[in-house]
């Protein structure tokens, strides 16, 4: 005990702390110890016994000096079990060994050190020293690890290994304060008390607990437990308290038999805290006696002693409590703190709720919250009584906390939580511990179920104010994505009790249905918790008509299957409130079954008959029904959205439909037609933003028909009327927009542009918006680029349309998701950029200073507008535009301007964010873009800060960032309004990119930007730049950076580097630029050829004027006169501009000084005055001379025949261009051009090479002019050019290369012009045998044969000969068929036929040539054959008439033979042309004798190769004649009969006895005759023609024995034969008609035509059956099926016969299933091949044509099955799918909608179970005979093998590439017929 510190006697207290120093008395007390432990013999002592007792108290103490001295006066007793552990107890005492020595001091009985008869006296001692090291504080500061809590926890642990009544030593020594209070006793003996429960009975306990409470309830201070001036310390209780926390985590499973004592304490030492502070509140009343000290304690203790209470239920919720335990926790705890609790709860979680939640957790604790005093039958009446607490109980005290208005948030939440663990319990079940556990009170639990538990039980009074309180949680979270959890498990469980509170259960309804419509990310459990209370909750509403509706639309939302079977079971619950909703209820759970037998399937059939009952009901309609609709569309829609079955998606479409139609012709009322109106369109435009293409074109299907029905209606759908076109559906919109083709979808936006502005902004944003944003938001369309294209577009416009409000939100977003769509950033800017482009207000009236343009603004010249803009008020125009310049140009300035990660690196470790810039880079863009539809003072003060900017974006290292960047200053040029910006841009550009590799980049910029920006300039707009672009271009050219460009590291890491920009922007500059500054241009360059002394830099300026050139032939402005003038100029060097006598001279003489090292001859004196120097000193000794001696001199003119040749060749350009000659004003022309011959003259011996070059070109253009000057220097020119020819020309071919073979060849063709176009200059022989050597020579020259075929034709022009022309000729003859180059056989060609033409030659000679060209088509090689055939076709175009006539023979039959003989199908190509020209040239007479000659080729039995010849020729002359060939019918068809004639190809011929025609011979000529049929029945029209209608039908009766010929291209020819027969003649006058082909020989008139029809049939599907198809084969086979199917329809043939060769009716049934057979057949065979069944789904689609409406419904059992195969399967080729859609859709719209879906869901769930039933089936053969399970596996597994091995071959693998007995039709089995894989040359 000890006395509180009274206010009173602070003063004293304080003088007596003065004198009372802990350490010193400590210090004294072991002085006095260790005196008494000098002592021997103890025992004689007086008062020895007290003595010994206080040693053990001071064996507690928490000084170790004090324990160390105390243990030494208990050693002077000398007992035996404390001797042998002397040292271990001094080093426990030691606290640097305390550790150590705890783990070797073992208190393990078996192993540990201390002996058995040691153990139970050492142990007390041991305890209470480990008692005082638990309480102290002292540490070695040794290690971090030495700490109070440390070292606490280190002993505990050392107790867990000790025996139970062991730790009742240390347990009394931490209790022992509160043990002498609660025992009321002054024994200070420790063991007076035993702290093990199991020492006692619960009987014992009771009356024990019973005393005790008695005791803790007395009243007054006067009671010695609460007196104020002797209490248990409270430092003492709180130590108390914090060793129970480490006791109760370390020891737990040792003190379950303390479990009842701890509790006692725990609630001991609340009730005692609870008194003393009622107490000492009582004595602070009137004057405050307590310090604050205490006070704070006493809060301290109470948290804690809860938290302590808290841990206590925790760690044993497993024992069982007597009802006096848990009326003394009701006593000290729960009731006193309950009453409090609305109090002290309101804002944050107290430890009593804490507690509260912990019993929640555990089931056996739910009757606790329903405990009042009554309850203890067992405690005294007069406790009971007496007893202030527990008339309410703890569910109460609860509710009333969170019913009061200032209780907060996050206290409901927690208690909500609990509420929520009370009625969890039945989802868990209870272990078989807990179960035994129970609570001593006796409570009725009679209602308790399954389903109903203790926690739901106790809440059923407080369902009210759950109820209040989970409505308000909704309300708040709203907002929210989800419903916290919790709440909603709680209403589900207890809103069946909800009975009396109907309008609560009608307002959470009205809450919940619009949270799940708004949040429809939703958990599966939370929607099943919402939807099973509304279950509940809808049982107590009465009218439950109006939540239809809304629950309605619950159906759209939810896509869980148990949700929405929850959401049935609903309705289900409305049918039992109100029997009227039966048949809702029951379409509801139709439309939502799913099958009993496959649990994962939708019960499809029950699905549609529910949507034909809906129809039915639709129809039966008198007045509108919401109910009905609303459950119809929204059921609807969410089957369009998610389900994939066609056929239910089709139902939901035609139904919808159908309720459309419906209701337009009902008399809607208006609230009616509101309700209809919120309900349907505001999911309809929802629907249009589905992503799912097929779902999206359902949705447009439906507003098509509602804008059709509810025109009237609804007003503004009347705008879409202009959409549609009924007369051309391929410009209707909304036809065109689903339409399968791109193209029409993009045509279809195009007329959405157009007719924008007629639609208001609610429709545009609504209906249309979502239509076009979907081709931009599905990567599936990016391909298309002009869809693409067309929608961003479209997206302008309807931007165009719309009201500020409207716009802005589109800006906003976009401005959004442009930094963080990467994958589609270009898409994104390029909408961003069409988007700011459709910026359409007139912002004149704006008072904002910014944007106020002055008069002089408006002066200046601007772009024309190309549309109008709207003007906007005053008030809306400063909002506007404050708006742009506060919002959006500073968002995309900070977007761009953004500092960089990589900008705070060290440039070492500096790395660059490439995908960060690459997103910046575009918004540079749309910055411009704004700017561009503002003023324009705004756009002039901006654009140098948005450029600067960009082009520092170009510094980066990065290339890719680089490129971007590029891209968007290109586009940003492009976009700016006046090319006046032009000057920023390049100005920006050059003053950013100065230093090393940037100027590289700064030139390739410059040339992108030039090149893009080329077609929009005009002459004179480049320059104001031209001095900052002629800056750059010198950098990179003359520069040092210009060496940089040789470097291989340079130039591999920088792309720009690779190439010399420079030049094509000074093309593109020069080809811009005003005459004026010309000579601007050409200065620098003749500076640098002044100043030049490289090589290098000399071949750089040569080029940049090669350049420059090109671009001045292309400017506009520049006049041939001025270009001329110039040229004169610079050849004369006249211009003062180049020669100005200032700094430029004083700067030439300079360097040109500095290169001679002496001064050069003409330094004037001004120079020498100008400088002002001092002459050198005479005296200075002259520097030492260099090796080589004196540099030689250079001059300023040393370079000046680059700037000659400049000029020459700009007067070349022209004269190629023809820009010399003027036609009117000839005579000026002449003057012009004559004073420059003699200048050529002269430069034609000039040192330069190149300049002699040029000079020969000019020299030869003028050539063909009449100049003066031409006659006088003819024969000068003509002897320089010999003397070039001599000077240059040379045996060896090592000297004629680069220039010097450059000069021979235009020396070359000057003399050549001046032979052919100087008529006064006349060459003499031995010029003509020279110039004939030099051209002999160069025949075989590759380089020089064009100059040799040049001269010689120029020759044979002016008609010279001689001798050595003749052999020329002959040579040049030869090389016409014999030269490897075509071009010079074409030369050679013309040069012979230049020379039959032009020189009369001998008839004898002649011949000979035409000879010699007729025996090269036997020439060995093809190009020489080509050669000769063309040199025939020449001659037979160019030869008169008379002269063909006369050798007609001598050409026909040798090309004739070329037809057969020659292996090129190149010359056979040429040589039927050949042919035809001569047909075609040569008169009638000798044309007929050509065609007898080529019939009497088919009469020689022979010799079968000249058949087909005659064949081929035959085949000419039709294609030459047309229609006058008909006369040569007769012959001809006598010819075809006889030898198509099957009996001369039945023979199986490989070799015949002539050892010469083979097999591949009869193929070809059978081809050639049914080619010659096609071409004679095609071009002349005979089919109508009855003399040869016998004819025609034997003949196609001879060609069908040859539909299955071995040969590809035989069937196809008869495959066409057949489709031209059919095409020419109608079904009818087949069949009925005697002397149709199908009458043709028929043998028994009971089976008629049957046989004919039926085999024709079969031959085609033989032709299918083909291994080896191609789409020409294929597709004629489905026109030939086709026709029959229309014949089998119109005319049904039946097998009303007994003959044996009818074995089945014909029909089309038949006819659909033999192809059905052949597209199964390579589904499963073939899965990657699809040319079959393309081509059936074709054939399918034909036949749906034919047969109608009613009669197409009894063969869509065969057919639907393919086509619905084909759409299912992911991996099939999506053109395939395509086609299968599309027949599918055709049929569907041909039967109707509801037919269709049921035979369509009929034939899935027919597949389906087919499908199981194919792998029930394997699965049963792998249990029943796994042996011959694992063959089929392997023989699967070889399949594969082989089939991969010829997966190139083309072979049919089934029947080793034969057409078998399957392939037959008639099934023959000696039929092999090896199918010819390669394509014969015919």
């Amino acid at each position: 005990m000890f006395t509180l510190h009274l206010e009173n006697k602070s003063v004293e207290r304080t003088v007596k702390e003065k004198y009372f120093n802990k350490a010193l008395l400590n210090k004294h007390l072991c002085a006095f110890l260790d005196i008494f432990s000098k002592f021997t013999a103890p025992k004689t002592w007086y008062q020895e016994e007290n003595l010994r007792n206080l040693y053990l108290n001071l064996l507690c103490h928490h000084d170790s000096n004090v324990q160390k001295s105390s243990l030494s006066c208990l050693y002077t007793y000398q007992y035996e079990y404390l001797k042998p552990y002397q040292e271990n107890l001094e080093r426990l005492l030691d606290g640097k060994h305390f550790r150590h020595e705890l783990i070797v001091f073992s208190l393990d009985e078996s192993s540990g050190v201390i002996h058995n008869d040691h153990r139970k006296k050492l142990l007390p001692i041991l305890m209470r020293i480990l008692f005082g090291k638990f309480n102290s504080n002292e540490t070695t500061h040794t290690s971090s690890r030495d700490t109070k809590s440390n070292k606490r926890s280190t002993i505990i642990q050392f107790l867990s290994s000790c025996a139970e009544y062991e730790l009742n030593y240390f347990f009394n020594l931490i209790f022992d304060c509160l043990n002498v209070a609660i025992m009321n006793s002054s024994d200070k003996n420790l063991d007076r008390f035993d702290f093990n429960d199991n020492q006692y009975d619960d009987n014992e306990r009771n009356v024990y607990l019973n005393s005790l409470i008695k005791k803790l309830n007395k009243e007054g201070e006067e009671v010695s437990l609460y007196n104020v001036k002797n209490c248990i310390p409270f430092k003492k209780i709180l130590g108390i308290l914090q060793s129970l926390d480490i006791i109760l985590k370390k020891l737990a499973r040792q003190m379950e038999n303390f479990s009842h004592r701890i509790l006692l304490m725990i609630c001991f030492i609340q009730k005692y805290i609870l008194k003393m502070n009622e107490i000492i509140l009582l004595v602070n009343k009137n004057e405050k006696v307590v310090d604050d000290y205490h006070l704070n304690l006493i809060k301290v203790i109470r948290q804690q002693v809860s938290v302590r209470f808290k841990q206590f239920f925790d760690t044993f919720d497993h024992l069982n409590f007597t009802q006096y335990e848990y009326y003394l926790i009701f006593d000290t705890f729960i009731w006193p703190q309950s009453t409090r609790l609305s109090i002290e709860s309101l804002k944050s979680v107290n430890n009593l709720l804490k507690i509260f939640h912990l019993w929640s957790e555990r089931p056996k604790y739910y009757s606790l919250f329903v405990i009042e005093k009554v309850h203890f039958d067992q405690i005294e009446n007069t406790l009971i009584e007496n007893q202030q607490f527990g008339t309410t109980t703890l569910l109460n005290q609860i509710f009333n906390l969170i019913d009061t208005a200032k209780c907060s948030q996050n206290v409901i939440d927690y208690v909500f939580e609990m509420l929520h663990n009370l009625v969890s319990f039945a989802d868990f079940k209870e272990d078989t511990e807990t179960s035994s556990l129970k609570l001593p009170f006796n409570l009725d639990t009679k209602e308790l179920s399954d389903e109903l538990n203790m926690g739901t039980l106790i809440l059923r009074p407080y369902v009210t104010s759950i109820i209040n309180h989970i409505e308000k949680i909704v309300s708040l979270n709203m907002s929210k994505k989800t419903l916290p959890a919790k709440p909603l498990k709680i209403l589900a469980r207890i809103s069946s009790f909800a009975a009396n509170s109907q309008i609560q259960c009608e307002k959470i309804i009205l809450l919940l249905i619009p949270y799940l419509v708004k949040n429809r990310t939703q958990s599966e459990e939370n929607e099943l918790n919402i939807l099973s209370s509304m279950n509940f909750l809808i049982k107590q509403v009465k009218c439950v008509s109006d939540f239809i509706p809304p629950l309605s639309r619950l159906f759209l939302i939810i896509k869980n299957r148990q949700s929405r079977q929850e959401l049935c079971n609903i309705f289900v619950s409305i049918r039992e409130k109100d029997s009227n909703f039966e048949l809702l209820s029951k379409l509801v759970n139709d439309l939502n079954s799913w099958d009993m037998k496959r649990l994962d399937e939708p019960d499809y059939l029950l699905r549609l008959e529910a949507f034909k009952q809906m129809n039915t009901q639709i129809e039966s309609l008198a007045n509108f029904d919401l109910n009905l609709s609303c459950i119809l569309i929204y059921n609807s829609f969410y089957f369009i959205n998610e389900i994939e079955d066609l056929a239910i998606k089709e139902s939901s479409t035609n139904s919808v439909k159908n309720l459309l139609c419906k209701c337009s012709g009902l008399d809607l009322k208006k609230s009616d037609l509101n309700l209809f109106e919120s309900n349907f369109i505001s999911c309809l435009k929802q629907g249009l933003r589905n992503k799912n293409e097929n779902s999206r074109h359902e949705y447009i299907s439906i507003l098509i028909e509602l804008i059709k029905k509810f025109n009237t209606k609804i007003s503004y759908l009347n705008e879409f009327k202009i959409l549609f076109d009924e007369e051309d559906q391929e410009k209707d919109f909304f036809e065109n927009i689903k339409h399968i083709q791109m193209h029409r979808r993009s045509r279809a936006l195009k007329r959405l542009q157009i007719f924008a502005k007629e639609i208001s902004n609610e429709n545009l944003l609504g209906f249309m918006m979502p239509i076009v944003r979907s081709f931009l938001d599905n990567e599936m369309y990016h391909k298309y680029d002009y869809l693409i294209e067309e929608s961003c577009n479209t997206i302008g416009v309807i931007c165009r349309q719309l009201e500020w409000s409207k716009y802005i939100k589109i800006v906003e977003y976009y401005l959004k998701i442009l930094p963080k769509n990467i994958m589609n950033q270009k898409l994104v800017i390029k909408i961003l950029v069409q988007v700011l482009d459709a910026f359409h207000y007139d912002l004149s009236l704006s008072t904002e200073r910014d944007y106020y343009v002055d008069n002089e603004d408006n002066s200046d010249e601007t772009l024309p507008e190309t549309r109008t803009k709207k003007l906007v008020g005053s008030a809306m125009a400063n909002k506007i535009h404050s708006t742009v310049t506060k919002s959006i140009i500073p968002v995309l300035f900070k977007a761009l301007t953004k500092r960089l990660r990589s900008e705070n690196e060290h440039k070492i470790n500096k790395r660059e964010d490439e995908d960060e810039q690459i997103l910046r880079v575009p918004m540079a863009l749309a910055i411009l873009k704004l700017l561009n539809n503002l003023p324009k003072r705004t756009l002039e003060t901006h654009l140098p800060g948005l450029l600067f900017k960009v082009c520092d974006m170009l510094k980066s290292r990065a290339m890719s960032v680089r490129n971007t960047t590029r891209e968007c200053l290109i586009k940003m040029v492009d976009t700016l309004p006046d090319k006046k910006y032009y000057f920023n841009v390049f100005k920006e550009l050059g003053n950013s990119l100065l230093k090393g590799y940037q100027v590289h980049v700064l030139c390739f910029t410059n040339l992108a930007v030039l090149k893009n920006v080329q077609s929009k300039l005009k002459v004179g707009d480049l320059d104001s730049s031209l001095k900052i672009l002629l800056n750059s271009v010198c950098l990179e050219l003359f520069s040092d950076t210009s060496e940089e460009k040789e470097v291989k590291q340079i130039v591999s890491k920088l792309m720009e580097a690779k190439t010399i920009s420079s030049y094509q922007s000074l093309q593109i500059i020069s080809k811009f630029l005003s005459h004026t500054e010309l000579l601007t241009l050409l200065k620098p360059f003749k500076e640098q050829l002044d100043l030049c002394t490289s090589r290098k830099v000399l071949k750089k300026i040569e080029e940049a004027l090669k350049y420059i050139l090109n671009g001045l032939l292309e400017n506009e402005s520049m006049t041939t006169d001025g270009l001329m003038c110039l040229v004169y100029g610079l050849i004369n060097d006249t211009f003062d501009a180049f020669r100005d006598p200032s700094a430029y001279k004083i700067k030439i003489k300079r360097k040109l000084a500095a290169q001679n090292e002496a001064k050069p001859i003409n330094f004037d004196d001004e120079l020498d005055g100008k400088e002002g120097k001092m002459p050198e000193s005479c005296l200075l000794i002259p520097s030492e001379p260099k090796r080589g001696g004196d540099k030689p001199k250079v001059q300023s003119k040393t370079n000046q025949h680059v700037i000659i040749e400049f000029a020459l060749q700009l007067m070349h350009c022209l004269m190629k261009q023809n820009r010399l000659i003027d036609p009117n004003q000839e005579k000026k022309t002449i003057q012009l051009l004559d004073p420059y011959i003699p200048m050529f003259v002269e430069y034609l011996d000039g040192k330069y090479i190149k300049v002699t070059i040029i000079t020969l070109r000019c020299l030869g253009g003028l050539l063909k002019y009449p100049l003066p000057s031409l006659e006088k220097n003819c024969k000068e020119i003509a002897a320089k050019l010999f003397n070039l020819l001599r000077t240059y020309s040379s045996s060896s071919s090592q000297s004629e290369r680069g220039d010097n073979l450059e000069l021979l060849m235009v020396c070359y063709k000057v003399i050549s012009n001046l032979i052919r176009d100087v008529q006064q200059f006349n060459l003499n022989e031995e010029q003509l045998q020279v110039l004939l050597h030099y051209a002999e020579r160069n025949l075989y020259d590759n380089q020089k044969q064009s100059t040799a075929f040049n001269l010689l034709k120029s020759i044979l022009s002016r008609k010279l000969s001689c001798d050595e022309l003749t052999d020329v000729l002959a040579k040049v003859m030869k090389l016409s068929i014999q030269a490897d180059s075509a071009n010079v056989r074409l030369q050679s060609r013309q040069t012979m036929l230049q020379y039959i033409l032009d020189y009369s030659l001998v008839e004898k000679k002649l011949v000979k040539l035409l000879e010699f060209y007729v025996m090269q088509l036997n020439y060995e090689y093809e190009n020489g054959r080509e050669s000769a055939i063309e040199m025939l076709a020449t001659m037979f175009s160019t030869f008169p008439m008379a002269k063909l006539n006369e050798h007609a023979a001598l050409f026909y039959l040798p090309l004739a033979i070329q037809l057969h003989n020659d292996e090129s199908p190149k010359c056979k190509k040429l040589a039927w042309l050949a042919i035809k020209s001569l047909l075609e040239k040569i008169s009638l007479d000798k044309r007929d004798y050509l065609f007898n000659m080529t019939i009497a080729l088919f009469k020689n039995e022979d010799k079968p190769l000249h058949k087909r010849i005659g064949a081929l020729l035959v085949k000419i002359f039709v294609e030459c004649e047309q229609e006058n060939f008909e006369r040569r019918l007769p012959i001809v068809f006598d010819i075809l009969t006889k030898e198509l004639d099957s009996q001369n190809f039945n023979q199986d011929v490989e070799m015949n006895t002539n050892g010469i025609v083979t097999e591949k011979f009869y193929d070809q000529y059978l081809y050639n005759l049914l080619s010659l049929l096609m071409k004679i029945l095609t071009d002349l029209k005979i089919f109508t023609v009855k003399k040869y209608t016998e004819t025609i039908n034997k003949l196609f009766d001879q060609v069908k024995s040859y539909l299955c010929h071995e040969h590809l291209w035989v069937r196809l020819i008869t495959c066409q034969l057949f489709g031209l027969l059919f095409a020419n003649y109608s079904i009818e006058h087949l069949v009925n008609d005697k002397s149709s082909y199908f009458n043709y020989k028929t043998q028994d008139e009971n089976i008629g035509n049957f046989l004919k029809i039926r085999d024709l049939i079969d031959e085609f599907g033989v032709q299918f059956k083909s291994p080896i198809l191609e789409n020409d084969l294929a597709e004629q086979i489905v026109k030939n099926l086709a026709f029959m199917s229309k014949l089998l329809n119109r005319f049904e043939l039946k097998n009303q016969s007994e003959n044996e060769l009818l074995k089945h009716d014909i029909n089309i049934e038949w006819l659909i299933r033999k192809v059905s057979k052949e597209a199964k057949y390579e589904l499963v065979n073939k899965p990657k091949e699809t040319i079959k069944r393309t081509f059936i789904f074709k054939l399918f689609a034909a036949i749906s044509i034919e047969l109608g409406k009613e009669k197409l419904k009894d063969y869509l059992n065969l057919i639907i099955p393919l086509l619905q195969r084909e759409i299912e399967i992911d991996q099939n080729d999506e053109n395939l799918k395509r086609l299968a859609k599309e027949v599918l859709d055709f049929v569907k719209q041909t039967i109707g909608i509801e037919e269709f879906s049921l035979i369509y869901s009929r034939s899935n769930k027919k597949r389906v179970e087919n499908k199981e039933e194919r792998k029930r089936k394997m699965a049963q053969m792998a249990v029943v005979d796994p042996q011959m399970a694992a063959s089929m596996k392997i023989r699967r597994q070889q399949r594969k093998k082989e089939a991969k091995k010829l997966v190139d071959s083309g072979i049919n693998t089934r029947n080793g590439g034969r057409l078998g007995v399957r392939d037959h039709p008639r099934g023959h089995p000696g039929c092999s017929w090896f199918i010819k894989r390669s394509k014969y040359v015919c």
